[in-house]
């Protein structure tokens, strides 16, 4: 036998173990899915295993070399618009494992006679004829379209300025409950917001400019020892100084 034809009968030998190890080891047999938040096993109610791996468009004994992250998460979040799939990872040779958590509803949209339910990233989770309790109401968004399962969109720019004030907001640790605890209601005025508190005073502001830095200004004033009988009434208003910056906030007692 000679070296041609040895390299060749061990380049047959490799590819028939490949190809035999390609048809079982990497057989997709465990799906599981975890809470991105908790960092344990996915529990819900209202969502079982079994729909979600259907929903998913993945099956067990798939090859997981043929996986596509990208259309699973498509598929799962088209199927389900209250999840967010945060990351689909396979570990090899035949597990997935897919991290989510639930969108929580910080937002109703007034439009008409509805109210267009939002996550914080301006996802649209459902439309309700009633305004649900513990959630934030916006009113004043010129409302271009609506889908569930998409972004809201609106005829200007409005609802990309509140999502980024959520955004801002969150930098502080006022995020999902948090936020729609202290803020019952937002107006939108063009490119000002006022912001109306559960506590009675209202944050009046500017979002186009600064927004990180007017909402720490904000809260800085709102929760200190100063404003603790100011909070329950009047305006805190945050101004542009028409130079790129801004001005420190300014307080205007009801009359």
């Amino acid at each position: 036998m000679n070296r041609r034809t040895i390299i060749l009968l061990i380049f047959f030998i490799v590819f028939a173990v490949v190809l035999i190890l390609n048809g079982t080891l990497f057989l997709v047999d465990s799906i599981e899915f975890v809470d991105y938040k908790t960092g344990q096993s996915y529990q819900s109610e209202l969502y079982a295993a079994e729909d979600l791996i259907t929903a998913s468009k993945l099956s067990r004994g798939m090859n997981i070399f043929t996986v596509s992250e990208a259309k699973a998460t498509e598929s799962l979040t088209a199927a389900f618009p209250k999840l967010k799939v945060v990351n689909i990872e396979r570990q090899f040779p035949n597990k997935i494992v897919i991290y989510l958590f639930e969108r929580y509803p910080m937002y109703a949209v007034e439009s008409g006679d509805v109210y267009i339910i939002v996550d914080r990233e301006g996802r649209i989770l459902e439309t309700v004829e009633s305004l649900p309790d513990n959630i934030t109401l916006v009113e004043g968004l010129a409302i271009d379209y609506e889908t569930t399962g998409i972004k809201l969109k609106t005829k200007d720019y409005s609802a990309d300025r509140l999502i980024a004030l959520g955004q801002a907001f969150e930098l502080y640790d006022y995020i999902d409950s948090n936020f729609t605890q202290i803020i019952s209601r937002i107006e939108v005025m063009g490119y000002s917001f006022s912001l109306y508190t559960k506590t009675g005073v209202e944050l009046r502001l500017n979002v186009a400019s600064n927004l990180n830095a007017k909402i720490r200004e904000i809260l800085s004033w709102y929760n200190s020892d100063d404003a603790e009988q100011k909070r329950y009434s009047g305006t805190l208003t945050v101004y542009d100084d028409g130079e790129g910056g801004y001005l420190k906030p300014v307080y205007t007692a009801t009359k």
